[in-house]
């Protein structure tokens, strides 16, 4: 009932009804609302904390284009965004089914706390012939020997993954030696430090190398185009999407700090393992800020919580305690 009422009161809100009666004139008969209005009211109520209803205009405006729009996979995305903040994750999954969108629904699958939520992703993944889902399905379900066996029959494309995996179960020398395969430097100095100590530094070293070029231009580049972006946004919704693609792209940076701070660690760099880890944590406290967009986004101060930038910044506060704590 509680839905069926939201989604009256939204029919209202679209079309500009009144809901004093019914007036039967062809004049006082509404249009369709246009899409662009209804894209509008959606993010709207999104920003409000109306989720439910914000929920319902997304699904008005996915099931009003057609299967081969350029902008349904945009809008499939917010949708399915929007219903895991709500906590309803298989909505999502539904969402992501209807435009095909294997990973993401494997993904969410895997997310779910319920093991049986991990088998249909396994089962998914098998049925489309997707070996990264198959595998970390199976990792997730205890079968890290079938999901090995996996990675390997896909070839060097998922090399890397085998070398996370390996890692995981402590396998190190396995996992080296993936990682040397795909120049995986900061995973090689990880799975060399307890044989190796010296050699490992060395692959610190070169991680860092590595990672200091990517952020110069990669994603240092890219996270100023998405804030010029965000600066010319032409109206409401494209504002929006903006900020959030901004708040992306700084989570993106926060990672690459968090993994120069670490290779610095490994080096014996400590002064720049610190800055390293502060600048890490900085930008997380940056992408929480954009989110919450100064406590003016509902929506946003949710997603916080529910898309992980909370414990991130936890995760980035410990770091920075480590590594503040390490000898001079």
């Amino acid at each position: 009932m509680r839905r069926l009422a939201l989604a009256t009161a939204l029919i209202l809100v679209l079309c500009g009804t009144s809901s004093a009666g019914p007036d039967k004139s062809a004049e006082a008969r509404p249009a369709k609302a246009r899409l662009i209005d209804v894209i509008k009211t959606a993010f709207g109520l999104r920003r409000q904390g109306k989720l439910a209803a914000a929920g319902l205009a997304f699904e008005e405006v996915f099931g009003r284009l057609s299967a081969k729009s350029i902008y349904r996979p945009e809008i499939a995305q917010e949708l399915a965004q929007l219903y895991i903040v709500m906590g309803r994750p298989y909505r999502a999954v539904t969402v992501y089914r209807k435009i095909k969108d294997v990973p993401h629904e494997v993904e969410t699958l895997l997310a779910m706390p319920d093991s049986r939520y991990h088998r249909e992703a396994l089962v998914v993944s098998r049925h489309v012939k997707y070996p990264l889902g198959e595998a970390r399905a199976l990792a997730k379900l205890g079968k890290a020997d079938e999901a090995l066996a996996v990675l390997s029959k896909a070839g060097r494309e998922l090399t890397n993954e085998r070398g996370k995996l390996l890692l995981s179960l402590r396998r190190y020398r396995e996992a080296a030696k993936a990682f040397e395969a795909v120049n995986n430097y900061l995973g090689l100095a990880q799975a060399t430090e307890l044989m190796d100590r010296d050699r490992a530094r060395r692959f610190y070293e070169d991680a860092s190398s590595g990672i200091k070029l990517d952020l110069k231009h990669t994603l240092v580049p890219r996270l100023r185009l998405a804030k010029k972006r965000l600066v010319d946004a032409p109206n409401s919704v494209a504002l929006e999407r903006a900020r959030l693609y901004y708040s992306q792209c700084l989570g993106q940076v926060a990672v690459a700090y968090g993994e120069w701070s670490l290779s610095f660690a490994g080096s014996g760099d400590k002064s720049k393992a610190v800055k390293s880890a502060r600048k890490a944590l900085s930008f997380l406290r940056k992408q929480r800020e954009r989110l919450e967009d100064g406590g003016g986004d509902a929506f946003g101060k949710k997603a916080v919580e529910a898309l992980g930038v909370a414990k991130a910044i936890q995760g980035a506060e410990a770091a920075l305690a480590r590594c503040e704590a390490l000898p001079n």
